[in-house]
């Protein structure tokens, strides 16, 4: 996978990040199974940020919960 290509999400975070002022996990705002993104950014071959642009919503997914439908150029 690589950044530009469309993916789809197999897999449905609980929490949507993290808030240093309560200490606590944010409640995820969105369903994102199901849902199909763009690979933004990628940290080494494991870890992607997906832009979900239906949504205006980003967020970091591992290999194992995507899916490739598009490989860009």
């Amino acid at each position: 996978m690589k950044i530009g290509d469309a993916v789809m999400c197999n897999f449905q975070p609980r929490c949507g990040g993290w808030d240093d002022g309560k200490k606590a996990f944010i409640k995820m705002r969105y369903t994102l199974k199901g849902e199909v993104g763009i690979i933004t950014h990628t940290f080494g071959d494991m870890r992607y940020i997906v832009l979900f642009p239906h949504l205006g919503y980003e967020h970091t997914l591992a290999l194992s919960t995507l899916e490739v439908i598009s490989e860009s150029r």
